[in-house]
């Protein structure tokens, strides 16, 4: 049983990627349990998929996990279920949750055909606010510096954390962090380097994770994990929630 999120650092998840494929081309056992970092740019190809309810295009993605690459003899299994004690985070995630909900109730639908994704996105959009810094209104206004100042693509709340993957690893993240405080050495080259061994966490646990005495800042906007590292689970803290590893 393997264990995929964003409690884990890049050179953690690569690791686990590689011997879940392994096994899975070579027909050993394998579960894995994932959060939504398994939705977006991860190729891996299992017969059987098992996914909580959640908005439409989220269930979609996770379903292109399964028999993903096509040499199964048949098809492959997706499952959806509800948890029984589930909790969703609010706003537009649940209301995409329910939209989805809604939509599939309506009849039997074919998820390979694009009316039931108009349907939703049309439900979905009308149900939440698509511009909540309200960027429209300042463009048509001709306000062009608050438009820069206000807009972001992705919305980035999140601090990187280094943290020691491994006893192999490790060695790796010390010298990187020497060298990051010598004033010859190129700092934007090291953080490029130290990139595999970070984790990004949301700010609002930041002044917590400082009073638990498990963060240090190395360098302006970038700390170091003091406290424990799981080599299953990654990022360990009393503070961390289901709902905290939900974007």
């Amino acid at each position: 049983t393997f264990h995929l999120s964003t409690l884990l650092c890049g050179a953690h998840r690569r690791a686990i990627l590689k011997e879940v494929k392994y096994r899975l081309q070579n027909e050993k056992p394998c579960h894995l349990i994932a959060t939504q970092v398994v939705e977006a740019g991860v190729d891996i190809d299992f017969p059987l998929v098992l996914r909580a309810v959640a908005p439409l295009d989220r269930m979609v993605q996770a379903a292109g996990r399964c028999n993903r690459e096509g040499k199964m003899p048949h098809l492959g299994k997706v499952l959806i279920f509800q948890p029984e004690d589930g909790r969703l985070p609010p706003g537009e995630y649940q209301t995409g949750t329910d939209t989805a909900i809604a939509v599939l109730k309506q009849g039997k639908w074919d998820i390979d055909q694009p009316e039931i994704f108009k349907q939703y996105f049309t439900l979905l959009y009308g149900a939440v606010k698509l511009d909540a810094k309200g960027i429209q209104d300042l463009r048509t206004g001709f306000d062009y510096p608050e438009v820069s100042s206000q807009f972001s693509l992705i919305d980035n709340q999140t601090i990187p954390i280094v943290v020691r993957y491994y006893e192999q690893e490790e060695r790796i993240v010390n010298e990187l962090l020497v060298q990051l405080q010598q004033p010859w050495y190129n700092p934007k080259k090291i953080l490029r380097l130290l990139q595999p061994y970070i984790v990004n966490v949301r700010h609002p646990a930041l002044k917590q994770y400082c009073q638990e005495g498990m963060l240090t800042e190395i360098f302006p906007g970038l700390y170091e994990w003091l406290g424990q590292y799981d080599n299953l689970l990654g990022l360990q803290s009393k503070m961390l929630e289901p709902e905290d590893l939900i974007i």
